[in-house]
């Protein structure tokens, strides 16, 4: 089964402009992210999918393959959908261009969980929710699954709810199930990623998806299952600038050990 790692990276963004070339150690953050993708044995190649010049020679230089796509794209889905059009490969993993130490091994068992379920067409990635904090932020996108594993619904909300109002750490103290959060690395076979892009030409964004800003809510709604893998690799996110010291001290403590 061929599988290429796809990295969408977008210049614009309205709380880091610029966030794909920005320094993390003397590097740009889409090196890293490269860096780790190649690192993975089941890759059989690695592109960045971006609609920026200067993130496509930022990655020649350093011997990534890049290709340029639309900058109308509303969704980082439908940005390698778009690369994946001119690709050959029977899964495509999507890998955030913002998380410059996504582990390796993550990303591996994502493969060979799909190369293992052939009949499963898409696989998301999710994790335990860590504590009350990241139950209350909207920028951690919480999951709950059938029992067959594949994903119900997400929300930037917490779910599932507790009768009688029970938020944050009351929830999770008081929970008879786990909590999970979405992370943003998920396989697609190209047959679903193709009909995601159309999905999106044809209706836009789907109701659910606009109103969460969820993008993988338009396969459910489109009654595309979407199964869920449990891993504890999480990776922290570069979403402002400030994010990127704590990267840079992580970087140094990992590699004193």
């Amino acid at each position: 089964m061929k599988t290429i790692g796809l990295i969408p990276a977008r210049w614009e963004s309205s709380r880091f402009p610029g966030k794909p070339l920005a320094l993390i150690s003397g590097k740009p953050m889409i090196w890293w992210v490269h860096r780790q993708c190649m690192c993975v044995p089941q890759f059989d190649d690695v592109v960045v999918a971006t609609d920026d010049r200067r993130i496509v020679q930022a990655c020649e230089s350093f011997g990534a393959k890049a290709v340029m796509t639309s900058a109308s794209h509303p969704t980082g889905t439908d940005r390698i959908a778009e690369a994946a059009a001119e690709l050959q490969a029977d899964l495509f993993v999507n890998v955030q261009g913002d998380e410059p130490l996504v582990a390796p091994e993550a990303l591996g068992a994502l493969v060979d969980y799909c190369t293992a379920h052939p009949d499963v067409q898409a696989v998301n990635l999710i994790a335990p929710l860590a504590d009350a904090e990241q139950a209350q932020r909207e920028s951690v996108v919480k999951v709950v699954c059938g029992i067959g594993g594949d994903i119900l619904y997400l929300s930037r909300s917490l779910i599932p709810g507790m009768k009688g109002g029970a938020a944050g750490r009351a929830a999770l103290e008081g929970a008879t199930v786990p909590y999970y959060r979405q992370l943003g690395v998920y396989a697609i076979r190209p047959q679903v990623l193709s009909a995601f892009a159309r999905y999106g030409k044809e209706e836009g964004k789907s109701p659910l998806e606009r109103i969460e800003d969820v993008e993988m809510l338009r396969l459910i709604e489109h009654g595309v299952p979407v199964r869920a893998l449990i891993t504890d690799e999480v990776s922290p996110a570069v979403d402002y600038p400030g994010d990127i010291a704590a990267i840079e001290a992580r970087i140094v403590s990992e590699r004193e050990v």
